[in-house]
C-alpha cells in the first residue's frame, strides 16, 4: 500500500501565482450563437415562470372552492341521513301501528318517493361537487 506525502509549506510556496487562460477562444459566430441560445432559454424561462404563476393561482381558486364546498356537503349529508331516518321511523311506525299511529298509504307513497328523490338528488350534487359551474376550465 502506498504511503502519502502530507503537503507542506514548501509544496504552497511552488504553487503558481495565477491560473493561466483558457485555450479555447470563441469566435464572434460562436459567440453569437451562445447568447442566441442564452436568450432562448431565458424566454422558455419567463413562460414557464407564467405557467407556473397560472398554475399556482388555479390551485388556489380550487382549495378555496373546496373550503366553500366542505360545510355545505357535510350539512347536506346531515339534512339527507335526518331526512331519510324520520322517513324510516314514519314507516315503521306505521307498519307497527305503534300505540294506534297510522298514515294514509298515499301519504306514504309520497314520502317513500320523495326520500328517494332526495337521497339520488343529494348524493348526485355532492358527488358532482355542488358547484360544478365555479370549476369550469
Amino acid at each position: 500500500m502506498p504511503t502519502e506525502e502530507r503537503a507542506s509549506l514548501d509544496d504552497l510556496k511552488r504553487a503558481p501565482v495565477s491560473i493561466p487562460a483558457p485555450d479555447a477562444i470563441y469566435t464572434q459566430e460562436q459567440f453569437s450563437g451562445f447568447l442566441a441560445q442564452f436568450d432562448r432559454i431565458s424566454q422558455e424561462k419567463l413562460v414557464l415562470e407564467d405557467e407556473l404563476r397560472e398554475q399556482k393561482r388555479k390551485n388556489a381558486t380550487t382549495e378555496i372552492l373546496d373550503k366553500l364546498i366542505e360545510p355545505f356537503a357535510v350539512k347536506t349529508y346531515r339534512f339527507m341521513v335526518g331526512y331519510c331516518g324520520l322517513s324510516f321511523a314514519t314507516i315503521i311506525l306505521d307498519g307497527f301501528k305503534f300505540k294506534g299511529f297510522s298514515v294514509d298509504a298515499d301519504v306514504l307513497k309520497y314520502l317513500v318517493g320523495s326520500t328517494g328523490v332526495t337521497v339520488i338528488g343529494l348524493v348526485g350534487m355532492v358527488l358532482t361537487g355542488i358547484f360544478v359551474g365555479a370549476r369550469k376550465s
